[in-house]
């Protein structure tokens, strides 16, 4: 179950495509972790006629670098077309820049129900896109193989994480964030069930 690797962003999207508590159809984007409190993400792109397409800015003391951004999610190809002044000489480093800033952004695809009749907030995340060059090509790389990171749902003061790289689930309190997660064994959600799956928490955090 931890082990399972997607090829292409389109086959990690027929892994799972219906909410497994509402069967509501599950919406898709490409987003990005956001370490920092209260910050708003880099990234909340849709997926239109197979492609990702985005802007990328990034300024520092040292350079700054503008692109326009496409990802075709059936081959996991990602194009670079700068839109800052290029100098001939360092051609390649600016793309490999831009590769830089993509992957320092934390990429990930991200499935979740939108469902305004479903409460369990159901959601399903990749893990973080690594890029790999292509040979003989400036512009474009290709994202690497990737597993499933967290899936994650709500049960009344409760956010449940599934961790797919640990094989745990934790289960949070909202209201006391403060406190170390109950953990256990994965749960599988779809051999359980929405009943069995809450009488399960339910149990655990009694009884924890």
């Amino acid at each position: 179950m931890t082990n399972l690797k997607f090829e292409s962003i389109e086959d990690f999207l027929k892994f799972k495509d219906r909410c497994p508590f509402c069967s509501s159809e599950l919406k898709v984007s490409l987003a990005n972790f956001v370490l920092a409190p209260n910050t708003i993400p880099f990234l909340k792109c849709r997926l239109i006629d197979n492609k990702f397409e985005f802007s990328l800015k990034h300024t520092s003391h040292s350079f700054e670098l503008a692109a326009d951004v496409s990802i075709n999610s059936q081959n996991n190809i990602v194009t670079f077309a700068l839109t800052t002044p290029v100098v001939l000489e360092q051609y390649a480093t600016d793309y490999m820049m831009a590769k830089t800033v993509f992957e320092s952004m934390k990429p990930y695809i991200e499935l979740y129900c939108s469902s305004r009749k479903c409460k369990m907030k159901y959601r399903l995340c990749s893990d973080i896109f690594a890029c790999l060059k292509i040979e003989g090509v400036y512009s474009s790389f290709k994202i690497r193989p990737f597993p499933v990171y967290m899936e994650s749902f709500v049960i009344e003061d409760f956010w449940i994480q599934n961790d797919w790289t640990t094989g745990l689930t934790n289960i949070y309190n909202k209201l006391k964030t403060e406190c170390e997660p109950i953990r256990t064994n994965i749960i599988n959600l779809e051999t359980m069930g929405k009943d069995k799956i809450i009488n399960r928490i339910k149990t655990l955090v009694t009884f924890s």
